[in-house]
């Protein structure tokens, strides 16, 4: 079995220029980090959280590893090899994530994994083990007992 959480897709999440830019200078910009935090979780949050959520971004990675990882979600396409993947799948999403919600899944994920399920929560945006931990312990432990 699969559980993504807030998970790109095989066919990757391509980004315009002005977002591409954004998110490959968050790697040495705190400042470019919490613009994406705060956009990805629906402007819902204040200072105080977005600056502990920024401090631990930048705390636990390293500038060389978070810049790779874009490289490793924003680009790849390869969803023909995982189309009609009888895997079962767990995706976890926030009602308050713009780009990685509802409507990417189901543009996405469910039309390629036959037993995927969507757990959509409806008080996180995309940092769902910071925003709604226990939503999200919930959701995990009702897909593996199943």
């Amino acid at each position: 079995s699969l559980i993504g959480i807030s998970p790109v897709s095989a066919a990757g999440f391509p980004l315009d220029g002005e977002t591409w830019e954004l998110f490959a200078g968050a790697a040495d910009s705190p400042a470019n980090r919490r613009a994406i935090i705060d956009n990805t979780t629906g402007g819902r949050y204040d200072d105080a959280w977005l600056s502990a959520l920024v401090d631990r971004s930048v705390s636990r990675s390293s500038p060389i590893a978070f810049r790779a990882y874009l490289d490793s979600w924003s680009g790849p396409d390869f969803h023909e090899r995982v189309r009609d993947n009888p895997t079962p799948v767990l995706l976890v999403v926030g009602a308050h994530d713009p780009a990685l919600g509802t409507e990417a899944m189901e543009a996405t994920w469910l039309r390629w994994y036959p037993n995927a399920r969507l757990d959509v929560l409806k008080d996180a945006g995309h940092y769902a083990p910071e925003e709604n931990p226990q939503a999200l312990a919930e959701a995990i432990e009702a897909f593996l007992a199943a």
